[in-house]
């Protein structure tokens, strides 16, 4: 481990995402080094995509002295956007600073795939060209503003690659980059979508200047207000801080705490409880026990997505896909004794957080106010429920703007897609045979879903494994002073809002 690495302090947030806290911008640059230099390591065609400007000027200059160690020539290069209609490799265009910086002198000279910016269709081409392959390796920058790419304040997180129009302090950043002086306001960039679609993302931000956006970024809302935020949203995601940048922070666990371990028998409501399902088959799957158990307020499964696009045998129309499974989540809550709600969220679709779903969310958190509400992780791999994830996150901090006083409970939820370190677990739904029993009789009320797989066979196995890895250390074992059968438990990750 070098200077860098032990400098470095690598930390988790409420995400997926890694940050990593650097004591000065010179380790914080290594560290970026070290990122590609492992990706180019373990990939046999290697394809990054570049990003400019002054914070990696370092960067490109550390590249430059290890080009041969880090076998820079293996790889293909591109980059994130191009000024529109500056011919590839014009004065003052991004393709010429790479060049310049980086590229130019590197021997032998790789592979370099410039972003065309030039013709009325060359945003959909940059698009087409991002579907077939996407860099596997992505830097980025994080601008002043919040724009990630070209992307400013007010795009859609679900956006794909487009022709925009630069903010006026983008254009002025520009300062003498054009010897004709003219101010270039218009661009070609990747969107959010093709951001997102990159195999690892790392972002590299130095600097006091941008404390104030770095915080936004990470602890605001993920929303078009800030679309750097899509950064909470990628499933490969690196944000390398240097000390200036991360001085604005909340130390870690300021706004969120964890609760103690705890094993419950029963689930006394002090108020309402929101289960929010990403697809409509998901709330038994992962909460059944606990809906089933819960007593004293109001229980809603919420279904945040229509779920049209899984298959059901003899149905292709997803209008009558959406009808079938949102009256197949009708009849789960009735056994369970919930009621049922449909957000049917945009971002289904697009893949992103929209802000119209954003907005429906916060408006049904702020007519509900549920005292508890049951979430997918962060890291599960399934994107939809990632995306559900965020965008609650984001409706929540919207609701709590409204009302502060507002502290709900969150708990997180497993499932066979994705399960808790058994460290992190601190709360168990210890139930009984006939409690599963409902939990299973709920899950079976999805039929157009186990057609085609048995969930409740997966559910019932992942109860079964978490009784036999918590019996010994808090059950006591199958013996004469312990257990006489194993246990059957629902595991969370329960967190209260400060």
């Amino acid at each position: 481990m070098n200077d860098a690495e032990r400098a470095a302090r690598w930390t988790t947030g409420a995400t997926a995402l890694r940050v990593v806290v650097a004591n000065t911008a010179k380790e914080a640059e290594h560290a970026a080094v070290l990122r590609l230099a492992h990706y180019i390591a373990q990939t046999d065609e290697p394809f990054v995509g570049l990003a400019t400007g002054r914070t990696f000027e370092p960067v490109f200059a550390l590249l430059r002295e290890r080009a041969h160690e880090l076998e820079l020539a293996r790889a293909t290069f591109t980059h994130l956007d191009e000024y529109a209609d500056l011919a590839p490799g014009a004065q003052g265009s991004m393709a010429e600073e790479l060049q310049n910086l980086l590229l130019g002198g590197l021997a032998p000279a790789p592979r370099f795939l410039p972003v065309d910016a030039c013709g009325a269709e060359a945003a959909q081409k940059l698009a087409a060209t991002r579907k077939r392959q996407a860099p596997g390796f992505q830097f980025a920058g994080l601008g002043a503003n919040g724009h990630i790419a070209f992307n400013e304040p007010g795009t859609s997180l679900a956006a794909s690659a487009a022709r925009v129009q630069l903010a006026a302090d983008t254009v002025a950043a520009q300062g003498q980059r054009f010897e004709d002086g003219r101010a270039h306001t218009e661009a070609i960039t990747m969107g959010p979508q093709e951001i997102l679609a990159t195999g690892e993302l790392v972002m590299l931000v130095t600097g006091k200047a941008k404390a104030g956006i770095v915080r936004a970024m990470l602890e605001g809302p993920v929303s078009s207000a800030c679309p750097a935020s899509l950064v909470r949203l990628h499933g490969n995601a690196t944000v390398l801080l240097d000390a200036a940048a991360a001085s604005e922070l909340r130390q870690r666990g300021k706004d969120r705490v964890h609760t103690p371990f705890e094993i419950r028998t029963k689930l006394q409501l002090d108020g309402p409880l929101l289960c929010v399902a990403p697809h409509p088959d998901d709330a038994s799957i992962s909460c059944g026990a606990a809906l089933a158990l819960a007593a004293g307020a109001r229980k809603i499964i919420l279904g945040a997505t229509t779920g049209a696009r899984a298959p059901v045998r003899g149905v292709t129309d997803p209008a009558a896909i959406t009808t079938l499974r949102e009256q197949e989540l009708a009849a789960e809550a009735r056994l369970l004794g919930c009621e049922a709600r449909f957000l049917r969220a945009k971002g289904y679709d697009s893949g992103g957080v929209e802000d119209a779903d954003v907005a429906r969310a916060t408006a049904l958190l702020l007519d509900i106010r549920p005292a508890l509400i049951q979430l997918p992780s962060p890291r599960d791999p399934h994107p939809t429920h990632r995306m559900t994830r965020h965008l609650f996150e984001a409706a929540l901090h919207q609701a709590r703007l409204a009302h502060p006083d507002w502290r709900p409970e969150i708990w997180t939820f497993e499932g066979p897609w994705f399960q808790h370190a058994t460290r992190e677990i601190n709360l168990i739904i210890h139930h009984t045979g006939a409690t599963e029993a409902l939990k299973l009789a709920a899950i079976r009320a999805h039929a157009s879903q186990l057609a085609r797989v048995p969930f409740d066979d997966g559910a019932k196995a992942l109860t079964r494994l978490r009784g036999t890895q918590f019996s010994e250390m808090h059950f006591g074992g199958l013996s004469a002073k312990g257990m006489t059968e194993l246990p059957l438990l629902e595991c969370y990750v329960r967190e209260q809002l400060c």
